[in-house]
C-alpha cells in the first residue's frame, strides 16, 4: 500500500503532472497518425487530467480528486509516510512502528 501512496504522490507532482501531459500527448498523436480511436481517446484522458490537474487513480484509495487537495492530504497526513521514511524506520529495527503505521494507514482508507 505504501508503493500506491508513492505512486499517487508522484502523480500529484508538477514532474507526475508534466509525465502525463506528454504521454497523453504522444498517445493522442499516435492515435490521430494510426487512425485509432481509441488509442486517441486513451490518450486525452492524460493529458486533460494533466492539464487539469487531477488524479484519476485517487479516488480509488478513497483519496482526493483534486490534485492540490490530493497533494495537501499526502503530505500533512502524518499516517502516510513516505517508503523513505517507512525504510528508516526498518533500518532502525523499530518494525513494530512500521507495522503499526501500515495498519493505521490501510484502517484510514
Amino acid at each position: 500500500m505504501i508503493k500506491i501512496y508513492n505512486l499517487l504522490r508522484f502523480l500529484a507532482s508538477f514532474q507526475g503532472r508534466l509525465v502525463r501531459i506528454i504521454a497523453g500527448i504522444l498517445l493522442a498523436f499516435w492515435g490521430i497518425f494510426s487512425d485509432n480511436l481509441l488509442l486517441l481517446v486513451v490518450g486525452i484522458i492524460p493529458l486533460a487530467a494533466g492539464i487539469f490537474d487531477k488524479c484519476v487513480f485517487a479516488p480509488l484509495f478513497k483519496l482526493p480528486f483534486n490534485g492540490p487537495e490530493l497533494r495537501k492530504v499526502l503530505s500533512n497526513n502524518p499516517e502516510i509516510k513516505s517508503g523513505s521514511e517507512l525504510q528508516q524506520q526498518m533500518d532502525t529495527g523499530n518494525s513494530d512502528a512500521t507495522n503499526s503505521q501500515v495498519n493505521q494507514t490501510t484502517k484510514g482508507l
